[in-house]
């Protein structure tokens, strides 16, 4: 970060500079121009034969130019001090269009919104009318008296001219150089953006770790240890055990639920960063075409399951919505496994089409149980549905069964259903 903040102290520097050096060359050009101009306001000199004196009005005139010219030094903060000087050199001491024009260039350069029209408009106005008011002079212009041999409509042409190339000049300077300042703040920006983005990404890969332990230590440890838990509890409610039997399965409960709560807390740690309900949690790369698989575990586990799984839909569903429905079906399995009472079964029904969506349901007897786990599962399936565009209910019903059900769209919302890059992302994942 130490690169950066060097860089923006050398360009503020270097913006320093430029203002302290355009405002003495604009005060200069000012001072010279009012020099100039002084001769040409009536009263401001006299003739003593063939030379020109300047009266006491003359020096009135020219000192007060000199003051008010320092105003063009608080044209960036202030425009508006800066155009009431030029307006001051204008109207009331009656000199020329230098004053209006250099404070144009600025307020074009500088300002910003619709009040640097607004300040342009006025210095321009000022521009034109000491414009015309040379032009209208004669031969008592200042390009007729510095002209003294040519015509007058020779001195009122470059009159014209002189301003013209003035006005045009100013626009140009106001106009590149807000363009390039504008320009200049867009790379400052895109240059601190890069950086955030950076910090961000970093950021972001931290999380998507500890997402990733997370949802291991999730689906795999904790799970290992619940069937632990349970198998270890059936060993012990078994008639016939001896003493010393029934005392290592009690002490096996006991080590197994300790273990789990260790977990827990190492759990919450990790989630930390993502919140309790695991909207960041990364899903695994499985489907429903693996939910038999599933099934089997569970049965392979000693535990009764009577499941029914329906899909008739034609079209493919989307990656992220197959990948939701199969984690909320095996977490909802790994709570109904915690929770049931032994020998009771488990009811499982996954149904769907396109017309539908998926619908998943597990219920399961709601017994005193010595179940374990972390309170967060339900939490986590219903932020895992609502973020496929779904929703998830779960509580115990008139018969004592605690159920779990999901309703999830057959694609999430803002993919093409049934495109052919859903169908080959599907094929994909499925090898």
């Amino acid at each position: 970060m130490s690169e950066p903040s060097s860089s923006s102290r050398g360009r503020r520097a270097l913006r320093v500079a430029a203002f302290v050096a355009t405002s003495i060359v604009g005060v200069l050009l000012i001072a010279l121009s009012a020099t100039a101009s002084v001769s040409a306001v009536p009263g401001a000199t006299e003739r003593d034969g063939a030379s020109l004196g300047i009266t006491g009005v003359g020096a009135a005139l020219w000192l007060g130019s000199l003051v008010v010219s320092g105003s063009f030094v608080a044209r960036r903060r202030w425009p508006w001090v800066a155009l009431a000087g030029a307006g001051v050199l204008v109207l009331a001491l009656q000199l020329d269009a230098m004053a209006p024009l250099l404070v144009l260039a600025s307020v074009l350069a500088h300002g910003a919104g619709r009040i640097r029209w607004v300040q342009a408009g006025v210095a321009l106005a000022l521009a034109v009318v000491a414009t015309v008011r040379d032009v209208l002079r004669g031969d008592d212009a200042v390009v007729a008296l510095l002209l003294r041999d040519e015509s007058t409509d020779t001195a009122r042409v470059l009159t014209l001219v002189l301003a013209g190339t003035g006005l045009s000049l100013a626009v140009a300077y106001g106009l590149i150089v807000h363009a390039s300042t504008r320009a200049l703040r867009a790379e400052g920006d895109a240059e601190r953006l890069e950086h955030r983005a950076d910090a961000l990404a970093d950021r972001l890969d931290v999380v998507d770790r500890r997402a990733e332990l997370s949802q291991a230590m999730h689906d795999g440890v904790a799970r290992t240890l619940t069937h632990m838990h349970l198998q270890a509890a059936v060993l012990r409610d078994q008639q016939g055990l001896t003493p010393d039997a029934r005392a290592t399965a009690d002490e096996l409960v006991a080590q197994a639920r300790k273990a789990s709560i260790e977990l827990q807390d190492v759990q919450r740690a990790i989630d930390a960063d993502f919140g309790p309900a695991g909207g960041g949690a990364l899903l695994p790369e499985r489907g429903l075409g693996d939910a038999m698989q599933l099934l089997d575990d569970v049965r392979s586990a000693g535990h009764r399951v009577d499941a029914g799984v329906v899909l008739t839909g034609t079209s493919p569903l989307t990656p992220a919505v197959d990948r939701t429905a199969y984690w909320i079906l095996s977490e909802a399995l790994t709570n109904a496994v915690k929770h049931a009472p032994g020998g009771d079964a488990i009811g499982v029904a996954v149904s769907g089409d396109e017309r539908v969506g998926i619908r998943i349901r597990v219920d399961n007897a709601v017994g005193s149980g010595t179940a374990i786990g972390s309170g967060t599962g339900i939490a986590r399936m219903r932020a895992q549905a609502a973020a496929a565009g779904g929703t998830l209910d779960a509580g115990a019903d008139a018969r004592r069964r605690f159920r779990v059900e999901a309703h999830l769209p057959w694609a999430r919302p803002g993919s093409d259903l049934g495109s052919d890059g859903a169908a080959r992302q599907d094929r994909d994942r499925r090898g």
